[in-house]
Parts: structure tokens; C-alpha cells; sequence
């Protein structure tokens, strides 16, 4: 069962799978989400997992009994949180990061402006709506999630956008700055 409520926990820089691993082996529900990037050293190139938001991974906790766990794992710094409140995700964005971080679409998008809100009509990210960001022949979907101050950017074909009506423009724009 998918849990309904997430939390973002800020981890020590590069103990991102450390600290994932060390929670899932004290039964304690996360997910890292990860991106393939080329590095290159002086005398090759290889392909390796990074996190998609550095020092970051997101959690599901059970109660106290979880929490005590949580913060008794090395790596782990504490959770992100907003008034003394912990921040928290809903499983829709969770679901929203995991399929960004599995797929990246590509095409052009020359019948659109950018700043210009639109929404995803087709595809794995069907229903998403975003702000295009960018122009470098294809079309740029940015979705904001506020708990990580982060954009989530996805290419996206111009056959799978559609423009919003200009009263909506206006409400996503605020909505993602």
C-alpha cells in the first residue's frame, strides 16, 4: 500500500543511498529518487545513478516508533520543516517525482511561448500542468515542488502540450514562482 503522507528528510551530502539504505533495512518506508548522468574523468566516461534532489530523500513514517528510528540513522540530519511544522508531500507528487525520474520526453515546440502555462495532454505525465521554461528545441514542462524549493524539468513533445486559457495562466504562474 502506497502511503498517503510523505516527509522530505535532508540527509549529509553524498549519503543519500547510505542513509536510503540503512532506513529500508530498519523497515522505515523511502524513496531516492535517482538520474542517470555521464561523468567524465581524464581518461574515460561512465554512466552513474545520482540523486535527483542532492541531500535529499523522501519518507514515510509510522508513528513515533519510526521516528525514533529516523533519527538514530548515521547520515541522517533532520527533517525539512516549515513554522516548526515538518513539510510533507502527498502521495500524488510523490507519484508525479517517481514518473518524472523514469522518463524524459523530447521534441519542438515552436508554437509556444515561452512563460507560457500549459498542461500535458498525452502520455505518462497526462493531466500535469506546468510553465514552459525553456528554448532549446523542445518543449520545457516545470513543475514546483514546494517542499524542496526545487523544479522538476521534463521534456516534453509538442504534441503532448496544450495551451491554458489565459484566467488559468495567470493562477499557475503565481503558483509555481
Amino acid at each position: 500500500m502506497e502511503p498517503s503522507k510523505w516527509y522530505v528528510a535532508y540527509v549529509r551530502t553524498r549519503f543519500e543511498n547510505k542513509v536510503y539504505e540503512r532506513l529500508r533495512a530498519k523497515g522505515i518506508i523511502s524513496y531516492l529518487p535517482k538520474k542517470i548522468e555521464l561523468r567524465q574523468w581524464h581518461d574515460r566516461k561512465k554512466k552513474i545513478e545520482t540523486p535527483v534532489f542532492p541531500s535529499y530523500l523522501f519518507i514515510s513514517l509510522n508513528g513515533a516508533e519510526d521516528l525514533i528510528k529516523l533519527y538514530n540513522v548515521p547520515g541522517f540530519i533532520r527533517l525539512i520543516t516549515t513554522d516548526g511544522e515538518p513539510d510533507t508531500l502527498s502521495a500524488e507528487q510523490v507519484e508525479l517525482i517517481k514518473k518524472l525520474a523514469r522518463r524524459d520526453f523530447a521534441v519542438s515546440h515552436k508554437s509556444f511561448i515561452i512563460g507560457e502555462a500549459v498542461t500535458v495532454t498525452s502520455g505518462l505525465l497526462k493531466g500535469v500542468k506546468g510553465v514552459l521554461v525553456g528554448d532549446r528545441g523542445d518543449g520545457k514542462l516545470a513543475v514546483k515542488i514546494s517542499s524542496v524549493n526545487s523544479y522538476i524539468i521534463a521534456s516534453v513533445s509538442v504534441g503532448y502540450l496544450r495551451n491554458i486559457g489565459s484566467e488559468s495562466r495567470a493562477t499557475l504562474k503565481e503558483r509555481l514562482v
